[in-house]
Parts: C-alpha cells; sequence; structure tokens
C-alpha cells in the first residue's frame, strides 16, 4: 500500500540533518528524484555491489594523491581521552587543507558554509591550485551504463554548491572555532594530545590543529576561484574517465540554491521523477510511494 510523507520544512530539515545539524550538499543539490532522497533519509538503502565498487575507485584516487590512511594501534586507541577522540576527527580535516596548501592538491576536503539560511556540509572530492594561485574543483563520479545528460546535469549542480562553500571558507566566511567545537563541547583543547596523535599530524592539542586549520585557510585566502569545475565520470566497467569541464555562472548557482531552499522552507512539495530521466519501477521505495509512476 502506497503512504505519504508529510512534507513540512521542520520534518525535511530532520529528515535531512545529520548529528552536525547541517546538510550535506548531496542532498542540498539537485536530486535524481527527491521523493527518493527523502524515502532514504527515512530508510537509507541497503549497500549494493556497485556502491561497494565506487567506494573502492574513490579510495584508489585518494590514496593516489593523500598517500595510505592514517592508523592507529589497538593498544593506542585503548589509551585515548576524549580530546583524542574528537582529534582523529579533526585531524583528518585539518591534515587534507593542508596537504592541499603544501602540495597544491588533495582529495576528499571537507568543506562548510550558509546557503540562504541553511547550514551546509560536504566533502570535495578534489581541489588543485594551479600557478595562479585559482583553485579548480573535481566532482568524481561513477557509474555503469550511459552517460546520459541527467547524470551530468547532476554533477554540475552538485559542484556549484561546492564552489560556494570553498569560496566562504577560504575567505574567511566560515567561523572555525565555532565547527571545530561543535562536537568537542566538553573537550578541553589545551591538554596534550595522544603520543600517536602528535606523531602523525604533528599537532600537540586539539587548539594547535585548530590554529593549523586556520592558518591553511589564511595561505588560500590571497588566491581565487577558478570559473572552470570538472566532473570526472568513472565507468566501473572498464574504468575509463569521461572528464566534463563546466563553467561556474552566478545566475544557474542562484536559481539552484533558491530552488532547493524552496524545498526545504516548505514554499514548494517534491518533485517526483521525470518520465524523461527514467522509470520508478526499479526504485526501492516504489511500493510506498504515492507518486510514483507506472
Amino acid at each position: 500500500m502506497s503512504r505519504s510523507i508529510e512534507w513540512g520544512p521542520a520534518q525535511l530539515m530532520r529528515m535531512f540533518r545529520g548529528s552536525s545539524g547541517r546538510i550535506s550538499v548531496t542532498k542540498f543539490s539537485s536530486q535524481y528524484c527527491e521523493i527518493k532522497s527523502i524515502f532514504d533519509s527515512l530508510r537509507p538503502p541497503a549497500i549494493t555491489p556497485a556502491m561497494k565498487a565506487g567506494t573502492e575507485m574513490h579510495q584508489v584516487l585518494e590514496e593516489s594523491v593523500m598517500g595510505p590512511p592514517v592508523e592507529f594501534t589497538e593498544e593506542a586507541a585503548m589509551e585515548f581521552s576524549a580530546e583524542d577522540a574528537h582529534a582523529l576527527r579533526l585531524g583528518d580535516v585539518v591534515s587534507r587543507w593542508r596537504h592541499l596548501v603544501d602540495t597544491s592538491k588533495a582529495r576528499e576536503i571537507s568543506v562548510y558554509g550558509t546557503i540562504r539560511g541553511i547550514q551546509l556540509k560536504g566533502v570535495i572530492d578534489e581541489a588543485a591550485i594551479d600557478e595562479k594561485s585559482r583553485i579548480h574543483l573535481v566532482d568524481t563520479k561513477t557509474y555503469a551504463g550511459d552517460l546520459a545528460v541527467y547524470k551530468q546535469r547532476l554533477a554540475y549542480h552538485q559542484l556549484l554548491v561546492y564552489y560556494e562553500l570553498m569560496g566562504q571558507m577560504i575567505k574567511g566566511k566560515v567561523d572555525i572555532d565555532q565547527l571545530a567545537h561543535e562536537k568537542a563541547k566538553k573537550c578541553d583543547f589545551l591538554v596534550p594530545l595522544h603520543r600517536d596523535i602528535q606523531a602523525a599530524w604533528g599537532y600537540g592539542t586539539l587548539q594547535e590543529m585548530m590554529d593549523g586549520w586556520k592558518d591553511s585557510l589564511n595561505k588560500l585566502s590571497s588566491g581565487s576561484m577558478a570559473e572552470e569545475v570538472r566532473a570526472d565520470f568513472i565507468d566501473r566497467r572498464n574504468h575509463n574517465t569521461d572528464q566534463i569541464e563546466f563553467k561556474h555562472d552566478v545566475d544557474t548557482a542562484e536559481q539552484l540554491f533558491a530552488f532547493r531552499s524552496e524545498l526545504l522552507s516548505g514554499q514548494r512539495p517534491p518533485l517526483p521523477l521525470s518520465r524523461s530521466v527514467g522509470s520508478c519501477r526499479f526504485c526501492p521505495h516504489f511500493a510506498d510511494c504515492s507518486e510514483r509512476q507506472h
């Protein structure tokens, strides 16, 4: 039996926000089907082999730029304090920004910001700095089948949101102190961190780690955002890559931001899948959706 969902702004915000109270860039960007995205928030879909393959490809690309991930022994983990536990999350974020400054390229960079009063967070697949100190953004997608136009459009829209958030980060419009303290209200930022964490990232305290993040952003503040953005589509079947370049467009970005904000503020209902894009028959929520199309 099909059922409907309440579309009020309070319900939508609860569905889309994570534990940090922020909405992800993926959920804020254009959706294949807005109704499916809401069902997915209520009942996250099972991990499929295709999703696992995509994650593995992203991991390979990440390690090709960032090197192997930082790992700690079980013995060290048993000694970790609350401050150390927070440092594991914060250190990974900060180290990627430092890597971008030091090597002019990094992957899986966390960005934060606010668009039309909505707090957002996201992870940019790749950022690179050219000889003119311009930051180029790349979004990586894996797929199988045809590289349909709608897939390219969705990637472009996601890049527009990342572009805005990255710009806010490097121009000092994001409160780094607030970000660092969001999940560490009971942590002492001046307590020495575990020796293994200090050895891994070079920061003695959470305060030093946070100051390091600010330092990286300050060094990037004199640069600018490159107008060109790129989506890399990797075919899971043969690993061939199609690189498609777009150009940042202020009008298109503002239209997107307004359109998505209207949904989250309750000014319009979520839109179902367009017949020109695909069929509802293969959706895991087909039986429960009152808007399904046969």
